[in-house]
């Protein structure tokens, strides 16, 4: 139905199934989602720059200051756990 594709599967209870489900596709899939983290990249540093040049030592600031640098502490451990996650499936094919 307009190019999507709709799948069926019983599931039996503390089963997670998964479309992707050969090395290949796994590997494939990472590499897209870590593509798409890479593109946003230069918006997480554009974003970063402007909050760390906010002037003033007010709650808010520090509030701002905390929020981005924590989205890039999470942003880093995203992108090194899909890189181990490929490197692990790569060593098991």
């Amino acid at each position: 139905m307009g190019g999507w594709l709709y799948f069926r599967y019983k599931v039996t209870k503390g089963e997670n199934p998964e479309i992707f489900s050969d090395l290949e596709s796994k590997i494939g899939k990472y590499h897209r989602v870590m593509l798409y983290l890479v593109i946003l990249l230069p918006i997480m540093l554009l974003l970063m720059n402007n909050t760390s040049s906010v002037d003033g030592y007010g709650l808010f600031s520090m509030i701002l200051k905390g929020f981005s640098a924590l989205l890039m502490l999470l942003y880093a451990f995203g992108m090194i756990q899909l890189f181990i996650r490929i490197n692990k499936l790569k060593k098991t094919n």
